[in-house]
């Protein structure tokens, strides 16, 4: 199962354009339009213009008029179900079921804002160190095409000792090695990708504490689950009704989480220390315990996710900065290792020495 914040299907919009759509939709509705009518309106600009948004429009009115026998709706949360990320569609349906379709529209609207955000930070991330390592692979190139033909010119292989041999290795074996880095790298990525929904366990705790990108994944999870929790509570529904919300729409690793929440709170733990789980990092769940004992907890715990998203954002840009000085640090010690290697060779030569 997909996570929660992605699309079980087609279409596909982005997070900006739906973001747009929910804004617009509350807004025509705090002025008196009427729902369907707000709907409607968008769903004619959306078809005069050609925007993709215009799919969806047109599916939420059929289904919402009844000519959809399969997928009935009598909310536009229920309306929007499959259409767009499933957290979105069932924080609308509890904002109209609550009373209070605006708010639902908002907080849908500013969870398809943060989670393109982090999306977009953690792409931006994974480019930059993705480019370097790439630059370093042609400078490896260069070298064992370039550099050490004319190191070899000035004096044969046999004669070449310490830095300067083991540079002549690294240009011997340098496809060999790129090859082997970028199936590490591959294999290490398909593996997250394969697991990072599914696994769980104490192995899998494990992981998520200590090894990257499982603990990149754990605080995004944790930080995009805590929104909308506090979000749906917002608008009026009850933390362990949240919490089974979301378990619907989340994979083995969510559910098992969300499972551990809901037998606490049953269990007559207060709801702070009931959501503090193992999902959240340990600075995180003292500060939702502490807002659990608040009179309002909904108010403090959406604060408390605005703060961690941002300081989620910081640390994960931190993270793939300080990948990329690594990468960029190696870079600059192959040419201070190329140079020097150089320059032994050239005066070995002159001095008449092997070195």
């Amino acid at each position: 199962m997909k996570p929660f914040w992605k699309r079980n299907g087609a279409p596909s919009i982005a997070a900006s354009q739906r973001e747009e759509f929910y804004t617009l939709m509350a807004s025509f509705i705090n002025d008196g339009i009427p729902l369907f009518d707000s709907l409607q309106v968008l769903d004619e600009q959306f078809r005069k213009t050609r925007d993709r948004r215009h799919a969806i429009t047109a599916k939420a009115m059929r289904r919402l008029r009844g000519e959809e026998q399969k997928t009935h709706a009598f909310t536009l949360g229920q309306a929007l179900r499959d259409l767009v990320p499933p957290v979105e569609a069932t924080m609308i349906d509890a904002g109209e079921q609550g009373a209070d379709p605006i708010g639902g529209l908002t907080r849908a609207a500013q969870i398809a804002t943060d989670v393109a955000l982090i999306r977009s930070k953690v792409t931006g991330g994974i480019v930059t160190p993705v480019f370097y390592f790439l630059m370093l692979c042609a400078l490896l190139a260069g070298i064992s095409q370039f550099a050490i033909p004319v190191m070899e010119s000035v004096a044969p292989r046999e004669r070449w000792a310490g830095p300067a041999a083991a540079l002549g290795w690294l240009a011997d074996h340098i496809i060999l090695l790129t090859v082997f880095i970028a199936a590490s790298v591959g294999g290490w990525s398909g593996a997250f990708l394969a697991t990072r929904d599914h696994w769980t366990g104490e192995t899998r705790r494990f992981f998520d504490r200590y090894v990257f990108p499982w603990t990149l994944h754990r605080r995004i999870s944790s930080v995009v689950y805590l929104k909308a929790i506090s979000s749906f509570m917002r608008v009026g529904v009850p933390m362990v009704s949240a919490i089974d919300m979301l378990s619907d729409t989340s994979g083995a690793w969510g559910r098992a989480h969300f499972r551990r929440m809901k037998r606490s709170a049953r269990d007559g733990t207060q709801e702070g220390r009931a959501l503090a789980t193992g999902l959240f990092e340990q600075g995180l769940r003292w500060q939702i315990v502490l807002y659990g004992s608040t009179s309002n907890f909904a108010v403090g715990l959406e604060r408390l996710a605005v703060r961690f998203m941002a300081k989620t954002i910081a640390k994960t840009e931190a993270q793939f900065r300080t990948l990329g000085i690594l990468i960029m640090a190696i870079v600059a010690i192959m040419v201070v290792w190329v140079y020097g290697s150089f320059m032994m060779v050239t005066f070995a030569v002159r001095s008449g020495n092997n070195f």
